[in-house]
């Protein structure tokens, strides 16, 4: 584990962590970061935005600390690769890595900026000095092939070693297009290519640098949506959902799939960020590159000096036509006749790291660890469509800039061969920028000085267990509400009306207790972890979804306000019990109960009248969930092969609409099954997922029908079964 900067095993650190290895990722068939949420308690990724599913929106959420951002540098938890942030979180896949951490609670003191509810950190493979690779093929449902190919070994023997991986992923889609026979949605595609270095060139120093580039290209999103046909209740303010929301209307999982030539003629000449051509299809298009340095020298006195240097590019742009009806149906006067519309967003996400840290012999009693971090992150976004009146710019070209400079270090004693007390910190600078580049509008900047320690008590009844207890501090630094002051004052006047708007808005603070019992019993037969914490969040930033008229027509917009508080408490536990030589048992469960204390929320008092509703769960993630899997291995063919069977079974507990917590999507019920065979050299297996074709939606977000405004949720899709074949060789 490197939770801490340092090598720890899961048993000794003293945090909340889920930790999964090389051989883990494979058995679980683990391919993207929902895959890693369903087996991490108290993590999961809500991917639903503007009525969008893909690629292009992240949002980590962390013991149901949900950002309420789908800025990059809004983050509550953030992705880090190998110790360096990521912006937008977007890795080009799985396969070349060797771990993955995901550390719960403010992680500021180590990880920084953007851990205010954790950190979600994917550890490389080192090259080996063995000439070795691996090759594999993947084919299932809906022609979905993932290609992977390795290939590493020593190009200066026990000085330099290399290691080359690609990726080619694509799948057409698993849904159908109501309403547009042949069309499907879904279709993602990802071609990468990453290659790392790795230098010893004395006993002392040692160094890796790790590049990669990939690309993405999808088809449209796969949603569905809850509108006013069913609507099955009155709230007293408008007709709503009461209840649970059941089964996806399935004339609503429909998208125009054309792209009318006026349409993006108009769009193509526009503004945009990445040039009129960058995306030519409906979907979602993608350019990343990523390249990182690491360096440590162990100095013979046993003072380690390690080095980051770390910078990530992520432009991608989505283009979308109207979703869940046919506009043909609903003729209007202006450009189109009816009710066609096109928009084009774009999105850079970019950030450099640089950190120096120096760590103490770690043998001794007293040892610590004291290091400086500077983080340049950057998001640009641009929103321009073509509706009915022709070519408009829907969300001004903004910039959110955060140059960060934090100073980290902790201290570790040994009272006993038992007893350890640690005290970590970090002071920290924001230099927040926000600016819209569009006209004569006002921009904003402002600097958050902060400190945020942790204290933890670890004590370890034997050699083989630890209790601990501590307490964090995490801070989010503020935001601005420039959108609001870039409209005239006849729109001001529109949304004001709705809510109070500030200008500037402080930063998020949380304080979090932890207390943790974890250890391995029955000869290493047995491992657990358990973990259970209180916490308050105040300061909560909370997103407005207002709207204002022009020209006849309504254009939503989101801005931030202040006050909210929210009490976080909740259990995690995860377990593996090796019962026999052929059975494994595995499992986790969570409890994350996130009541509202205090908020603001404009589409409650749509809803229901109640600007500020209390004792309310937070929105989008499950108060309980959990994993149950069993693994049977023996030997077969008289012991020349290993057999295996796997059984996963997730479940996922109800996830509400709004804060008022008036509808939700039930509980979710996911059967996953693979059967194969291991020679060491080759691996095959078949497998099938959610084979009880568990239909519950996977997230969602309110939102309006379109045409008629009225209320309604948007959701993203669960793939329906899926059965597939996978084949594997090492050489």
């Amino acid at each position: 584990m490197t939770a801490r900067k340092a090598e720890e095993s899961l048993i000794d650190i003293p945090l909340a962590v889920t930790a999964i290895t090389s051989a883990q990722i494979e058995a679980r068939d683990i391919e993207n970061i929902d895959d890693i949420a369903a087996y991490t308690p108290g993590f999961s990724n809500q991917s639903q935005s503007v009525g969008r599913n893909d690629r292009g929106f992240k949002q980590f959420v962390i013991r149901g600390i949900i950002p309420n951002s789908g800025l990059a540098t809004r983050a509550a938890a953030t992705m880090f690769v190998d110790g360096a942030p990521v912006s937008g979180g977007n890795i080009s896949g799985i396969s070349d890595i060797e771990r993955i951490e995901v550390v719960k609670g403010p992680q500021s003191a180590f990880f920084g900026r953007a851990t205010f509810a954790g950190a979600i950190n994917l550890v490389t493979r080192t090259p080996s000095f063995t000439y070795q690779g691996k090759a594999s093929v993947d084919y299932s449902s809906f022609n979905t092939v993932d290609t992977t190919a390795t290939i590493e070994g020593p190009l200066v023997e026990d000085k330099l070693a290399f290691r080359l991986n690609g990726r080619f992923y694509n799948t057409e889609g698993a849904f159908s297009n109501y309403g547009n026979p042949g069309d499907r949605l879904g279709a993602r595609s990802t071609e990468s290519i990453s290659g790392t270095l790795y230098a010893t060139p004395t006993p002392q120093l040692t160094a890796r640098l790790f590049a990669t580039a990939f690309t993405d290209s999808d088809g449209s999103a796969a949603n569905g949506q809850f509108g006013s046909a069913q609507h099955n209740c009155f709230t007293g303010t408008v007709d709503y959902f009461c209840g649970e929301l059941g089964t996806v209307p399935f004339t609503s999982i429909r998208r125009e799939d054309d792209i009318r030539p006026a349409a993006y003629d108009l769009m193509k000449n526009g503004t945009t960020l990445h040039g009129g051509n960058f995306i030519d299809h409906l979907g979602l298009e993608r350019e990343a590159k990523q390249v990182r340095f690491l360096a440590d020298y162990d100095f013979e006195s046993g003072y380690t000096l390690s080095g980051i240097a770390a910078y990530s590019d992520n432009k991608w742009a989505f283009l979308q036509t109207p979703a869940h009806f046919d506009p043909t149906a609903f003729p209007k006067a202006g450009l189109f006749g009816d009710e066609y519309n096109l928009v084009l967003g774009n999105t850079r996400d970019e950030d450099m790291t640089l950190e120096v840290r120096l760590t103490s012999p770690q043998d001794q009693a007293l040892r610590w660890t004291a290091g400086i971090n500077y983080v340049d992150a950057e998001t640009n976004n641009l929103t321009p469509g073509v509706i009915s009146i022709g070519y408009r710019i829907l969300s001004q070209h903004t910039v959110n800039s955060n140059q960060t400079t934090g100073y980290f270090g902790s201290v570790a004693y040994d009272f006993s061969d038992r007893l350890t007390v640690t005290a970590e910190g970090r002071y920290q600078v924001d230099d927040v920028y926000q600016q819209t580049r569009s006209g004569d509008f006002p921009e904003y900047a402002e600097k958050y000085e902060s400190f945020t320690p942790r204290l933890i008590a670890e004590y370890k009844p034997t050699d083989e267990t630890t209790l601990y207890a501590s307490y964090s501090e995490g801070r989010r630094p503020g935001e601005f509400n420039t959108r609001y002051f870039a409209f005239s004052p006849e729109i001001q006047a529109q949304l004001s009306s709705q809510t109070a708007v500030y200008p500037a808005v402080p930063e998020d603070e949380l304080e979090m207790y932890e207390v943790g019992f974890k250890g391995t019993a029955f000869d290493n037969r047995a491992r657990f972890t358990l973990a259970a914490y209180m916490g308050e969040w105040s300061n909560r930033h909370i997103p407005q979804y207002l709207f204002y008229e022009e020209d006849g027509d309504r254009i939503d917009v989101q801005l931030t306000a202040p006050d909210g508080i929210v009490d976080l408490k909740g259990i995690e536990l995860e377990g593996a019990f090796q019962a026999s030589d052929e059975w494994m048992l595995e499992g986790t469960f969570n409890v994350a109960d996130t009541e509202i204390v205090r908020t603001i929320c404009a589409e409650c008092q749509i809803i229901t009248g109640d600007l500020s509703p209390e004792g309310t769960q937070l929105p989008y993630y499950p108060k309980y969930s959990g994993t149950f899997a069993a693994t049977y291995e023996r030997p077969v063919w008289n012991g020349e092969y290993n057999g295996f069977a796997r059984m996963d079974y997730i479940y996922t507990g109800r996830q509400y609409a709004t804060e008022s917590n008036l509808a939700w999507v039930g509980d979710s019920h996911v059967v996953n099954l693979r059967v194969g065979v291991d020679t060491g050299k080759y691996r095959v297996e078949v497998y099938g997922t959610n084979l009880l074709d568990d239909d519950t939606p996977v997230s969602l977000a309110r939102g309006t029908e379109p045409v008629t405004n009225l209320q309604a949720i948007t959701v993203s899709l669960r793939n329906p079964p899926t059965v597939g074949i996978r084949g594997s060789v090492n050489f």
